[in-house]
C-alpha cells in the first residue's frame, strides 16, 4: 500500500477548530498514512500536547519554522520536506470525513491519475453545513469538471481545485518546486499536475470547509485599484506559463495561454472574447473591468467593502 503524507501547515490556529480537525485525520479509513505539521508562526510553538491528544493511529513529525513564509511558501516547503509516495493537502482547521483520503487514492488508482481531488461541503462557525456541495451548487468551470476533462489551459488562469482535497504523487508534486511566491499553492500545483497525467475528480463532498469571520477570501481581496488587480491576479500567471514551458516543453498549448495571459494583463477586450474558453468564470469580469473607468471602480470597490477605502 502506498504511504501517504498529510502536509499540515499551521498558524496560531483556533484550538477548538484544530482539535475536530486533527480529530478527523486521526479517524481517516486508509491505513498507511504519516502526518507532517509545519508551525508558520515563529513566536508561537506548536501544542505538541494537543497534538499527541489527537493523533494516535498515525506517526507525526512537527517541524517549527524559523520564518513565517506565508500560506504558498509554507505548503512549498512541507512539499519538499515529504517523503510519503503521495502527498495530501490540509488546512488547519476544516474537517475531512472518514473516507477522504482512501476515496481520492482510489480514484488515482482506477484512473492512473497523477492526482485527484474532491467535492466540498460548507459550513458556518457554528459547524452547520449551509452548503452540502459546492460541486452541485456552483456555475463555476472550476468546481464542476469531470476526471479526464482538459483542465490544463483553464487551470493556468483559476484554481481547479481547493488546496485541502488535493491527494497527488509525491514526486510530481517535488518536479513542480519551488512554488512562485505570488500565486496561490493550489492554483500552482493542480495546473502544473494536470499537464504530467490525468487529474481524478471525486465527485462526492469529502471535505466539511470552515466559513467563518475573514477565512474566506475573495477576487478582490487586497485590490483597490485596477492595476491592483492586474498586478497580482493577471502578471504572476506569465511566469507560472514560462514553469510549464520548462516542464512541458513539447506542450504546443503554451502559446495560446500566453496569448490569453497578455489579453488578460492588457485587458484587451477583443482577445479576451477569442480565448474565453480558457477563462470562462472570468471573462465576463475582466471585460466589465476592462471597460469601467477607474474611478468608477474605486467607488464600486468601496461599496463592496462596505463602505471601507
Amino acid at each position: 500500500m502506498a504511504k501517504v503524507t498529510i502536509l499540515l501547515s499551521v498558524y496560531r490556529p483556533n484550538p477548538a477548530y484544530f482539535r475536530q480537525q486533527l480529530a478527523s485525520l486521526n479517524e481517516q479509513t486508509y491505513e498507511d498514512l504519516e502526518l507532517l505539521i509545519r508551525n508558520d508562526c515563529p513566536e508561537e510553538k506548536l501544542d505538541r500536547e494537543l497534538i499527541g491528544r489527537e493523533i494516535t493511529r498515525f506517526p507525526v513529525r512537527m517541524v517549527e519554522g524559523e520564518k513565517n513564509l506565508g500560506y504558498t511558501g509554507a505548503f512549498g516547503e512541507l512539499c519538499r520536506l515529504a517523503e510519503g509516495d503521495y502527498i495530501s493537502l490540509c488546512d488547519q482547521d476544516d474537517v475531512w470525513e472518514a473516507d477522504k483520503i482512501r476515496l481520492c487514492m482510489e480514484a488515482i488508482q482506477e484512473h492512473h491519475a497523477k492526482a485527484a481531488v474532491c467535492d466540498r461541503s460548507l459550513m458556518d462557525g457554528d459547524g452547520k453545513i449551509f452548503c452540502p456541495s459546492v460541486r452541485e451548487t456552483s456555475k463555476l468551470k472550476r468546481f464542476t469538471w469531470h476526471t479526464g476533462d482538459d483542465i490544463t489551459p483553464r487551470a493556468a488562469f483559476a484554481s481547479y481545485c481547493t488546496g485541502m482535497t488535493l491527494v497527488a504523487e509525491r514526486e510530481t508534486v517535488q518536479c513542480c518546486l519551488p512554488l512562485l511566491p505570488d500565486l496561490p499553492h493550489d492554483q500552482q500545483l493542480i495546473f502544473l499536475l494536470s499537464g504530467a497525467g490525468v487529474i481524478a475528480y471525486v465527485e462526492k463532498p469529502l471535505v466539511r470547509h470552515w466559513r467563518y469571520g475573514t477565512n474566506a477570501s475573495g477576487t478582490l481581496a487586497g485590490v483597490t485599484t485596477k492595476k491592483d488587480y492586474y498586478d497580482t491576479r493577471c502578471k504572476p500567471v506569465a511566469k507560472l506559463l514560462d514553469k510549464y514551458h520548462e516542464m512541458y516543453p513539447a506542450d504546443k498549448r503554451i502559446e495560446k495561454m500566453r496569448a490569453c495571459c497578455e489579453a488578460r494583463i492588457r485587458g484587451n477586450i477583443r482577445k479576451l472574447f477569442q480565448y474565453r474558453d480558457m477563462i470562462p468564470d472570468l471573462y465576463l469580469y475582466e471585460t466589465g473591468l476592462a471597460l469601467i473607468p477607474e474611478r468608477l471602480f474605486r467607488l464600486a470597490r468601496k461599496v463592496l467593502a462596505g463602505g471601507k477605502a
